[in-house]
């Protein structure tokens, strides 16, 4: 299927495995909104986690499945950066969490600690099935996505987030159960 959006010529497609893929002008869209949104201001790893946390507690009851959403950190964990682009790259994450245990019980976890050299990292862990080792080296490009009608915006602009407007990393670690991925930031 092909159309126009007002960001450009979009073309998307499902490859035989059923995943969805999505190419064309999608950093047209990140670009501008990265740079609009960001400012210099420094964020509190605890509110943060605990805000994003408290907010998909409220809200997965009504997506009628039984999924606990806890949080977890240690002390003021102060991190540089746009407070608002790094809620949104984390309900970003935990949004992929939630939807991965589609529709199965199951446990999301999203915690923060210090690291080394005054850097935190912010952790988002899930109990469902994980991630096929034949797609871990695309789930961070734009327009790659698992699901029918996802437009792969969500990781990709997360780790832009992260990486290039806030000097960080973002990464999918190995894990035995689940997915879990790490945003690490100074």
């Amino acid at each position: 299927m092909r159309f126009t959006h007002r960001y450009g010529p979009r073309t998307r497609w499902q490859d035989n495995q059923g995943r969805w893929h999505v190419r064309g002008r999608v950093e047209r869209f990140i670009e501008p909104a990265l740079l609009l949104l960001l400012s210099e201001q420094s964020a509190h790893g605890y509110e943060l986690v605990d805000r994003v946390a408290a907010n998909f507690r409220a809200r997965v009851p009504t997506l009628a499945q039984r999924v606990t959403v806890s949080s977890a950190h240690q002390g003021d964990l102060v991190i540089q950066g746009d407070e608002v682009l790094l809620e949104w790259a984390l309900e970003s994450l935990t949004k992929n969490a939630i939807d991965a245990l589609a529709g199965r019980d199951g446990r999301v976890e999203i915690s923060a600690e210090s690291l080394p050299e005054g850097r935190v990292r912010v952790r988002v862990s899930d109990d469902g099935p994980g991630i096929p080792r034949e797609i871990r080296n695309q789930i961070f490009d734009p327009g790659f996505s698992t699901k029918e009608k996802g437009w792969g915006i969500g990781l990709s602009l997360a780790r832009r987030i992260v990486r290039d407007s806030h000097g960080g990393e973002l990464s999918l670690v190995p894990s035995e159960r689940g997915a879990t991925f790490d945003m690490v930031l100074g």
